[in-house]
């Protein structure tokens, strides 16, 4: 930092931005939604936080925690096998934050595990509603309306992507040409 008037810097300052997000930032710079240059300043460290639904292992310890920090404040509360079953066979679609919710209400209320997850699907259908909108390629209004040959070639990109950009297994998975793929879909303009 200078302050104002002097010639040289006094206080050296190392700062750093953490940020984080659960929209996808390329999808949105494609649509013009988001600024490309400052998404490129923001991704030189990407992390990748998998939903819980992903890494269930982690359910057991989770619980666990929130348990004894419970049982310290004086809610004392063992979990039978069932309800440790129907924890790991849920989906968390609020990931860890509702899974500590869940275990909150559940010991502070009395409540058992069932009873607190028969009060979760409004949960589970908001999740749906918003998977179904990313993967719905319909446009809702005139502005979602794209050049068809942009669509093929972003959908094109995105399954060579998603296939280790592997042209052959792409092609395979597509059902079209190699040299489609390549020169039609893929190509560098």
């Amino acid at each position: 930092m200078t302050p104002e008037g002097a010639d040289r810097y006094e206080t050296q300052v190392d700062a750093g931005i953490i940020a984080a997000t659960n929209q996808d930032l390329v999808a949105m710079v494609r649509r013009g939604t988001f600024r490309a240059d400052l998404y490129h300043r923001f991704a030189t460290l990407r992390i990748r936080v998998p939903p819980l639904r992903e890494h269930k292992g982690d359910i057991r310890t989770i619980v666990e925690q929130r348990l004894e920090t419970l049982a310290a404040e004086g809610h004392s509360r063992k979990l039978s096998r069932k309800e440790w079953t129907l924890m790991t066979d849920y989906d968390w679609p609020g990931n860890v934050r509702q899974l500590i919710k869940l275990v909150d209400r559940a010991v502070l209320l009395g409540m058992t595990i069932t009873e607190a997850l028969d009060e979760e699907p409004e949960l589970g259908e908001i999740r749906a509603d918003t998977d179904r909108e990313e993967q719905d390629l319909m446009p809702r209004d005139r502005r979602d309306v794209r050049n068809m040959a942009d669509v093929q070639r972003q959908y094109a990109h995105q399954a060579w992507l998603l296939h280790d950009k592997n042209y052959a297994a792409t092609a395979r998975a597509l059902g079209i040409a190699e040299n489609t793929l390549r020169y039609s879909y893929l190509k560098q303009d």
